[in-house]
This record gives structure tokens, C-alpha cells and sequence, in this order.
């Protein structure tokens, strides 16, 4: 072990990942790295050890985090794993530890590199998610079933999940995450995410192609000309965010 590093692979669920954290302590071993193993690229100078999820190490580890630290680092730790940074599930593991030494001050450390990596997260990944609950876009497919595509930066689909469950309660939609091939299904008042590969071709409903014309039309009869701000609107609306917006396309 002296010559080699010590990775750990999981099956990439916020469950799985607190189930490495649990076998951290448990066998009192940190690893240089913890990938997913859809993620690993297998290198001969390295041990590879698989930690299966246990929904029982898990809750324990939930459970210690936010007794020991703070709710809001459960929190932290949370939205941080829904990031797509580099190397996350390391820098979260050593702001666990971290967190562990200073309790819930540990958010006032800001100069040491795992918390100031695990915060400046949390507030990017908060942030989009805020900024989707207003740029989500549904519309009706001849199945009677609303369908709205995203491609965000993180996967933000566990935080605005609950939002629309109670705000189209009982509506049946889907919310597609594109860059992950991830679906958001809402049906008989339940919601759930799981994984596709792809959709079959997508039809609109004949009311849904009339109203994306008005709506279009809406957009483009409202705006003042004259007082037309290219760089204020792209500060609201950045053009990342437009490619599924009806109004724009």
C-alpha cells in the first residue's frame, strides 16, 4: 500500500458516496481518490476498492453530520455532490473531516481549500437551481403529458423537484436534463428521477404549437425597441440558458 494510492469507487448516489464516507472511519483509511465507477480509468499503480451502498450507513453518516456539524453542512455537503466539479467527492470528504473538528463554525474557515470549495458549490449549484424554476419551459404533447427539456451546468433536478410537485400537483410532466440523460417524472402525485437513454420523437399537441407561436409573437410585440438592452437581458437571461426557452427559438 506504501507505493500505491487507494481509490474508492461507488455507484455515484449521494447514498453511495455517504457510504464511502461511513467506510472511511470505519476502516480508518483515507483515499486519494473516490470515483464513480462509470467515471474510473484503472491505473496499474493503484488499489481499487468497490464500496457497495448501504442505506444504513448512509442514514448514520446523514445522521452524524447534521448533529455533530450543522444541518447547514448536511446541506452543504448535499448540493456540493450535485455539482459537476472535478474531484468533489475528495474535497467533500475532507470538509466532512474538517467540519468534524470545528463543529458549525466550520462554514468561518473559508481559507482552507475543501471548505471554501464545498460553500462557493453549494452557492453555484443553489443558484442555478433558483434560476431554473423560471427558466423551465413545459409543453403539452399529444399524450396529454407536459414535457420540458434543461441542460444545466449541475444536476439540479433533486432541488426543483418538490417546487413543481406542489405547484403542478396534478399535472403529469416530465423535466428532461439533456446533458445527463436524466428524466424528472411526475405522475399520480409522486415524483421520481431516473435514467434514459433517449426519447422517442417528441409530438406537440395542436394547442401547444398555436400557443408557442403567440407566445413568441407575445414576446416580440412587448419589447420597446428603443429601449432594447442586448447586455441587460444576457445578464438575466445568459445565453447558455436560452437554447430551450420557447420565447428565444
Amino acid at each position: 500500500m506504501s507505493d500505491c494510492e487507494l481509490i474508492y469507487t461507488y455507484d455515484g448516489t449521494f447514498d453511495g458516496f455517504l457510504s464511502c464516507v461511513f467506510s472511511v472511519y470505519e476502516n480508518r483509511e483515507i483515499p486519494r481518490r473516490i470515483s464513480e465507477t462509470k467515471n474510473l480509468q484503472n491505473r496499474l499503480d493503484c488499489e481499487y476498492k468497490h464500496i457497495t451502498t448501504d442505506r444504513e450507513k448512509s442514514d448514520r453518516v446523514y445522521a452524524s453530520i447534521r448533529d455533530k456539524i450543522s444541518y447547514r453542512a448536511i446541506r452543504n455537503v448535499f448540493y456540493a455532490f450535485l455539482s459537476d466539479k472535478p474531484n468533489k467527492e475528495r474535497l467533500i470528504l475532507d470538509y466532512i473531516r474538517v467540519g468534524y473538528q470545528y463543529g458549525r463554525r466550520v462554514d468561518n474557515h473559508l481559507l482552507l481549500n475543501p471548505v471554501n470549495f464545498v460553500v462557493s458549490a453549494e452557492r453555484f449549484v443553489r443558484g442555478e437551481a433558483h434560476r431554473m424554476l423560471g427558466f423551465v419551459r413545459f409543453s403539452e404533447l399529444e399524450q396529454g403529458v407536459y414535457y420540458s427539456a434543461i441542460q444545466p451546468k449541475n444536476n439540479v433536478l433533486p432541488i426543483i423537484a418538490p417546487h413543481f410537485a406542489h405547484r403542478f400537483a396534478n399535472m403529469p410532466w416530465l423535466i428532461h436534463d439533456r446533458g445527463r440523460n436524466l428524466c424528472l417524472v411526475h405522475l399520480s402525485k409522486n415524483w421520481y428521477i431516473t435514467d434514459v437513454a433517449g426519447l422517442p420523437a417528441l409530438k406537440f399537441s395542436d394547442d401547444e404549437t398555436k400557443y408557442r407561436k403567440l407566445w413568441r409573437q407575445f414576446y416580440k410585440t412587448l419589447e420597446i425597441k428603443e429601449r432594447h438592452n442586448e447586455k441587460l437581458q444576457k445578464s438575466f437571461v445568459p445565453l447558455y440558458y436560452r437554447r430551450y426557452l420557447t420565447e428565444f427559438y
